[in-house]
């Protein structure tokens, strides 16, 4: 069968989703509905959930998400954007019967007096997550799935980049990877405080596009299966993956690099697995998916505790320190549950107490018509002598009473249209990521594979520093993969010329 073919036959079989999607008032649907009206109610009158109900709210949301996901109604990202999205508020789990009358409620060096500002912060996780259920509820039938095979069973074949091209993007992956990174290792100096090639070109965005581009190489080579160079891609690939990873990244203190890494994983043993390998997703990859990330949140533990503690000293140093806090319990693995989702927690925190004492004022959408402003890139804005609003020094994270360098996704909501944004706007953008991952689902290539690690790799910065991040990772993946279908024309042209 033809691509072409097999194109009409999924746009034949997404259509009659489409019109299966028109029966969509599930009692899910008006259930997480008539949360968010309750919740906006209530907020008009200064009226806030009990932390007990908050958490048992939060909990049904988690399980409809789950049971979302088991029947095939969302996809894996839409999971994981939700646990990003909740896991800053894992803090407030130990206070559900605590007496803060006697003891108050304490984050890191922050000591929160009120417990109206805990409720408050609870209910935004509540509100914010319930407009995520409602537009996940708008998906209520099993999504299509494309998995790269032909309906007689046979592995399809995809276009790839010829192996002097490919080369080309590898090399400007590693570029910007090598000019973003710091330099170094956090055993010579200082991690805090280090310099990058690339902030002199005004670009913050320069480790986001190396990613994405090495992801499309990556999605290249893997789905690669007729060319002669294919195997030697795969290990050029990989060998750079692992530099990036070891040397650029957690040799050098950074842990950028983690939800990329996850995403590239997820690449190989979930979504390509059955044209790789032509195994099934079983069981036995979930509980691989909750070790891996066992894995990841330990080595970020440990590097986030070296490079505030150890940096400028020697390996020893480092066993010695790490060895020490092991044995007495100071450095153990409830120290997992802290990270810089508890960083932006803290905004969060920061916000409502503000509300609460009555020091801020509504900005009815001024930090987003700001994002828009500040959508160009540096060094582009330097060129025309245009001065963003929004840059790496300046914006709502410096606005905050706690937490430093970004801003959680329920923090630009609440502050700029209150408890009706805080529904509204995650609901949003929410259904345009479900959107994405179903239009990447249903045609299985390179380009929606690397949309998939994309909205993986962006999901921690969008939501616990700042939505430009993301929607910056949305506008490099459209624009490079433009340039990709160039290079596969391209690679097609240099083909048919030694063909003759």
């Amino acid at each position: 069968m033809t691509l072409s073919s097999i194109k009409e036959h999924n746009t034949a079989t997404a259509l009659a989703a489409k019109l299966a999607r028109k029966n969509r008032f599930t009692f899910a649907l008006i259930f997480f509905l008539l949360l968010g009206v309750i919740s906006i109610s209530l907020f008009h009158f200064d009226l806030y959930f009990p932390i007990g109900l908050s958490i048992a709210l939060m909990g049904i949301i988690i399980m409809f998400y789950l049971n979302q996901l088991k029947k095939d109604h969302i996809g894996l990202v839409s999971f994981i954007i939700l646990g990003m999205y909740m896991i800053p508020f894992i803090h407030i789990l130990p206070y559900i019967w605590f007496d803060f009358e006697s003891e108050p409620f304490i984050l890191g060096l922050v000591i929160i007096p009120d417990k109206k500002i805990i409720e408050l912060t609870a209910m935004l996780c509540v509100t914010g997550t319930a407009g995520m259920a409602f537009s996940a509820s708008l998906f209520n039938i099993p999504l299509i799935r494309d998995n790269g095979f032909n309906p007689d069973k046979t592995r399809r074949l995809f276009k790839s980049m010829n192996f002097l091209i490919w080369i080309f993007w590898l090399c400007v992956g590693l570029f910007f990877s090598i000019t973003s990174a710091p330099g170094g290792s956090f055993f010579e100096s200082q991690y805090f405080g280090k310099t990058t090639i690339d902030q002199n070109w005004n670009f913050d965005s320069s480790w986001m596009v190396s990613y994405i581009i090495l992801t499309f190489i990556y999605a290249d080579a893997l789905l690669d299966v007729k060319s002669t160079q294919k195997y030697l891609k795969k290990f050029l690939i990989f060998a750079s993956i692992a530099f990036i990873l070891i040397k650029l990244q957690l040799l050098a203190g950074s842990r950028e690099s983690l939800a990329w890494i996850f995403g590239l994983l997820l690449v190989y043993y979930y979504w390509a697995t059955f044209f790789l390998t032509n195994k099934k997703t079983t069981k036995s990859f979930w509980i691989k998916t909750v070790i891996l990330i066992f894995i990841i949140a330990f080595i970020s533990m440990v590097i986030g505790f070296i490079r505030s503690e150890v940096s400028g000293g020697d390996l020893n140093m480092a066993k010695e320190l790490l060895s020490k806090k092991f044995s007495d319990g100071s450095l153990s693995l409830s120290y997992m549950f802290y990270g810089t989702w508890s960083s932006s927690l803290l905004t969060v925190l920061s916000v409502t107490e503000d509300y609460i004492y009555g020091i801020s004022q509504m900005k009815l959408g001024k930090d987003y018509l700001n994002i828009f402003l500040s959508l160009s890139p540096g060094f582009v804005a330097d060129f025309f002598d245009y001065v963003r609003p929004l840059t790496n020094i300046k914006g709502p994270a410096y606005e905050m009473r706690y937490g430093q360098g970004g801003t959680h996704a329920a923090v630009l909501p609440f502050t700029n249209f209150g408890m009706v944004g805080v529904f509204i706007i995650p609901a949003l953008w929410s259904y345009i990521i479900l959107r994405l991952e179903n239009s990447a689902i249903i045609q299985f290539s390179v380009i929606n594979l690397s949309l998939l690690v994309t909205l993986v790799m962006a999901s921690p910065h969008f939501l616990w520093y700042a939505e430009k991040t993301g929607i910056n990772a949305i506008i490099i993946f459209f624009i490079l993969s433009f340039f990709y279908k160039i290079s596969l024309r391209l690679s097609s042209n240099i083909k048919n010329q030694k063909g003759l």
